[in-house]
């Protein structure tokens, strides 16, 4: 089986674990999840918040997000249609982050909401916001 093992609060590394190993790296560990029963498989230096693990990314502009959303395809016009198309109150909500937001956190829920919608896995969600962070 495949293990996150989990120090100060990140993922140091993620790979198979003995039986007979299993109780040494318990104990030198903050945790040591199976990784394969998270929701996505972590990679070594993600956070770890005591319940899951996801990807230390930044936050970016509303420059840097609108910059790489263009740069991926997608227009301004779009992406209005995609908030529009957001049953309440997700729709507002979702407005409200696009039009006001002085930082657009990859971690916000909503932004995996339109990344759904986008047809973008949580993956690209994270090359695009990391993109995002390089304009």
């Amino acid at each position: 089986m495949i293990y996150a093992i989990i120090n100060d609060n990140r993922v140091m590394g993620v790979r198979e674990i003995s039986e007979d190993e299993m109780p040494y790296i318990r104990g030198i560990s903050q945790a040591v999840l199976e990784a394969e029963s998270l929701p996505r498989m972590p990679k070594p230096g993600w956070k770890y918040d005591g319940k899951e693990c996801f990807p230390d990314i930044p936050d970016i502009t509303p420059r840097q997000a609108r910059q790489a959303i263009v740069l991926n395809g997608y227009s301004i016009e779009y992406i209005d249609g995609v908030i529009s198309s957001l049953p309440e109150p997700s729709r507002t909500l979702a407005l409200i982050e696009w039009e006001y937001s002085t930082a657009f956190v990859r971690r916000n829920p909503l932004v995996d909401q339109i990344g759904f919608v986008l047809g973008l896995t949580p993956d690209q969600m994270d090359e695009l916001w990391i993109f995002g962070g390089t304009l």
